[in-house]
């Protein structure tokens, strides 16, 4: 049985993080880029709202392993992102 977090199993092999505040305007691509100094990203995925179509503000980034994952996770936690407005 995987661990939950808010009532949600959490499958281990996961290896994205959740990426908050999203410019409407930031596709897939330009966030993965955001990334490319440290490493690859394997897939990123904007959520969409469901009534509009529209991006949703937050997504996931998934990493090529759990070690790069945290890494990520550790450096760049809560820092700006050049070019956002939050």
């Amino acid at each position: 049985m995987y661990p939950k977090v808010n009532n949600q199993q959490i499958n281990p092999d996961t290896k994205s993080l959740w990426m908050g505040e999203i410019e409407p305007w930031m596709d897939e691509t330009q966030i993965a880029n955001l990334y490319s100094h440290i490493t690859n990203v394997v897939n990123v995925k904007i959520i969409k709202n469901k009534m509009t179509g529209l991006p949703a503000g937050y997504g996931f980034v998934e990493f090529e392993s759990h070690e790069v994952a945290k890494k990520i996770k550790e450096q760049l936690n809560g820092t700006p992102i050049k070019g956002m407005n939050k």
